[in-house]
């Protein structure tokens, strides 16, 4: 292979010593890409050319536990995983506007299945992962 061209560079993130990529969250919609970068407890978007669209700072509240992202086809971001004491599962939106997030209502578990923690986004649904192993697919 060769390289193409190069996007997202690590300056965009920090420039601290522990790499941006590590415990990162890649998401794309048709449009626009992100990344979440845990480390730096950043979020930037950027358009499909590789322009950088907007940074975010986003301080995750404590005892939670991120298993993924999702950038929802309307251009929403959710950042969702679980509790860390209790195991929930949580997920936040982002608004963009004042870089605050705020709390998503997650269905409770049913007898049949346990939701574990957010997956994906399909459109704009979420995709959360949940046991016995399924999927369950949620429109916020």
């Amino acid at each position: 292979g060769r390289i193409v061209r190069t996007l997202a560079p690590r300056t965009t993130f920090s420039d601290s010593r522990r790499h941006p990529s590590a415990d990162a969250f890649l998401t794309a919609n048709q449009e626009v890409f992100g990344i979440y970068s845990r480390a730096t407890e950043t979020y930037a978007e950027y358009a499909s050319s590789g322009s950088l669209l907007g940074k975010w700072t986003i301080a995750m509240p404590a005892e939670t536990d991120i298993t993924g992202v999702g950038l929802t086809r309307s251009g929403f971001l959710y950042l969702g995983g679980f509790a860390s004491r209790t195991g929930a599962p949580i997920a936040y939106k982002l608004d963009r506007a004042s870089g605050s997030l705020s709390l998503v209502e997650i269905p409770k578990d049913s007898q049949s299945i346990r939701i574990t923690g957010l997956l994906a986004a399909e459109d704009d649904s979420l995709i959360f992962y949940c046991r016995p192993t399924s999927i369950l697919k949620l429109l916020p």
